[in-house]
Formats: C-alpha cells, sequence, structure tokens
C-alpha cells in the first residue's frame, strides 16, 4: 500500500478521542477545569471502564461554541445616569422618659 498526502493511517472519521488530561494540556487549563464542564453538561464524554474520553468531534463543536460566545458583542449605546436619589435621615427617637415616681426608696 502506498501512502499518498491525502491519505493517512487513520480514517477521516476516526479521530481519536481525548483524554482528561490531553484535553487540559490542550486547553492550557486543569484536569478539575475539565471535570466541571463535563458535570455542568458543557461537554459530553464517555467512559471506557473507569477512563473518561472526551470525542473529537465534541471538542472542535465546544471550540466553535466558545469561539463565537467569547467575540465581543458590539457596544450598546449607554444609558442616561439616573438621577441621584436623596436619602432622608433617620427621624431621631425621643429618649424614654421613666416616671420616679413609683420606685420604692
Amino acid at each position: 500500500m502506498h501512502l499518498t498526502e491525502s491519505s493517512s493511517i487513520l480514517p477521516e472519521h476516526d479521530v481519536r478521542p481525548y483524554s482528561i488530561a490531553q484535553l487540559a494540556d490542550r486547553w492550557g487549563c486543569s484536569d478539575s477545569m475539565i471535570r466541571k464542564l463535563i458535570n455542568q453538561g458543557q461537554l459530553t464524554c464517555f467512559r471506557i471502564g473507569t477512563l473518561i474520553r472526551i470525542p473529537a468531534s465534541e471538542v472542535v463543536r465546544f471550540e466553535e461554541v466558545t469561539t463565537y460566545a467569547e467575540a465581543p458583542a458590539p457596544e450598546p449605546t449607554p444609558a442616561p445616569a439616573p438621577a441621584p436619589r436623596k436619602i432622608e435621615r433617620a427621624r431621631r427617637r425621643r429618649p424614654l422618659r421613666i416616671d420616679k415616681s413609683h420606685v420604692v426608696p
């Protein structure tokens, strides 16, 4: 079998899934961040026994979604500043008067 530039050992659809450590290395984050994304349902995975694997197609999907989400949105026109509110002072309470006429000496 002769390999050309367009062919490879693995077919296009057979892209290896990522382990948590590999994906964390690719994205430059911690393993716990990848696990957090999985637990929140933002990133899907599958298990092989105790191993957790993330499909390459899922990685591409997530990267495309976050790329569009992080794109700067057009700046909205600034809203007018609210008028300052005047806060009234609390009323002073009168001191409690004690009637001393009932006190036994």
